[in-house]
């Protein structure tokens, strides 16, 4: 009698396995795959006549969920910005530049070029920090950069 909701449960967690994705440092979908074998078990539960633990547990899981979804909210993740700054003349200085946004920011890395035609240079930068998910602003450090002296172009990517 146990050997079906064995077999459910184990190919629920197969399909729920297929539902986490690695990307880059993130790791997704695994509320998915832990909803979709909870959801398993509340109708082997309601298939087994366990109406009122299953409906109980139904209110235990949607608190849980509802808790982490509110929770999730209020923690900072590590978020990572691309940062272009394209400038003419010698008063921008890159050392400077490096310095302050490394004051703020975590730097993973950066490339310099020169256009020697056109006498204008560009900083490329890998960046990173800790922030709030619906946090959309840009850090103040890389705003003072783009109005810099000599600066002619800068975008920020999130």
């Amino acid at each position: 009698m146990m050997r079906l909701p064995l077999g459910v449960l184990t190919g629920i967690g197969f399909i729920g396995g297929g539902a986490i994705l690695k990307r880059r440092d993130d790791v997704i979908g695994l509320t998915t795959a832990a909803s979709l074998w909870f959801m398993t078990i509340l109708g082997l539960c309601f298939g087994a006549g366990l109406l009122a633990f299953g409906s109980a547990a139904a209110a235990v899981g949607f608190a849980v969920l509802r808790g982490l979804k509110l929770a999730e909210k209020r923690i900072k993740r590590q978020r990572h910005f691309k940062l272009m700054i394209k400038w003419t003349g010698s008063e921008f200085d890159v050392s400077a530049a490096l310095a302050a946004l490394e004051s703020q920011l975590d730097i993973d890395a950066f490339a310099l070029k020169h256009d020697a035609g056109g006498k204008s240079e560009e900083m490329h930068c890998s960046l990173r920090s800790l922030r709030l998910p619906e946090d959309r602003s840009i850090p103040p450090v890389v705003m003072r950069l783009a109005q810099g002296p000599g600066v002619l172009a800068w975008e920020w990517r999130d």
